[in-house]
C-alpha cells in the first residue's frame, strides 16, 4: 500500500487546522503592542487587549468563537478601541511562524 497519498492528505488536514490559529482574532487585531499603544493615543482610543493561548486555552478558543468572531462585537468596538491579540500558544513552533506574534 503507497502511504504517501494518506500522508499527504493527513498534512494538509494539520495546515489548515493549525492555519485557523493563526487567524484567531481576525481582521481589525494586531500583535504589535508598540504600534497599538501609539494608534490608540493618536486616535483616542483605548486599547482592549487578548491574551491568548490559541492552541491550548479552551476558553480564549470560547471566547474568540462566541464573542470576537462575531459582528456585533466588532461593530461595538471599532470607534472605541484598538484591538490587540498576544497569543502564547504551547506550540513555539507556531509561536516563531506565526504572522502576529506578540514582541518580547
Amino acid at each position: 500500500m503507497n502511504m504517501k497519498p494518506i500522508i499527504r492528505t493527513c498534512a494538509a488536514v494539520v495546515a489548515l487546522h493549525c492555519a485557523g490559529f493563526a487567524l484567531a482574532g481576525g481582521e481589525g487585531w494586531t500583535a504589535d503592542f508598540a504600534a497599538a499603544k501609539k494608534e490608540a493615543a493618536e486616535s483616542k482610543k483605548d486599547l482592549l487587549i487578548d491574551f491568548t493561548g490559541s492552541d491550548w486555552c479552551g476558553w480564549c478558543i470560547k471566547l474568540n468563537k462566541e464573542v470576537f468572531s462575531h459582528e456585533p462585537f466588532k461593530a461595538g468596538v471599532k470607534d472605541k478601541f484598538v484591538l490587540v491579540e498576544l497569543d502564547y500558544p504551547n506550540d513555539k513552533r507556531r509561536a516563531d511562524s506565526s504572522p502576529r506574534k506578540p514582541s518580547r
